[in-house]
């Protein structure tokens, strides 16, 4: 019964994003962009963290590397760039995306992409010495 209500879930996620569905497959397109999406903002987090950290480990001194929270939450928004970036470009270079998806699957792709993207920052930033600089 469970599994019922989560495939009819998961299956109203898929008709929203995906904006031609009369082609076959497009259950799979819809469901890959959505992968998409979730790969791109961690693979967008962890270039961030990356950032982030040899940013503070230069630091000249200790203070240097204590970051105020809107120094880190300008830090996180400018990480929305490459997430945008890179969700539009593999939305272009897939044909499957550019067909089924469409120019409204990509804006939601980009929006979902976001959310994560800051969810998964925040998440980081909860535990160890990054705490300090945004909670």
């Amino acid at each position: 019964m469970f599994g019922m209500y989560l495939f009819q879930g998961l299956d109203s996620i898929l008709r929203f994003v995906a904006s031609n569905r009369d082609i076959d497959n497009w259950q799979d397109a819809a469901f890959n962009w959505l992968i998409a999406a979730v790969v791109i903002s961690i693979v967008c987090v962890g270039l961030m963290v990356v950032i982030k950290f040899i940013i503070k480990q230069r630091a000249p001194n200790i203070r240097r590397r204590v970051w105020s929270r809107s120094r880190t939450i300008v830090f996180i928004l400018v990480g929305f760039f490459p997430v945008l970036l890179i969700t539009s470009l593999i939305w272009y270079f897939s044909r499957d995306f550019v067909n089924i998806v469409g120019v409204g699957g990509l804006l939601k792709g980009i929006l979902f992409s976001w959310l994560l993207y800051t969810m998964f920052m925040l998440i980081w930033h909860s535990f160890g010495e990054w705490r300090r600089d945004i909670f």
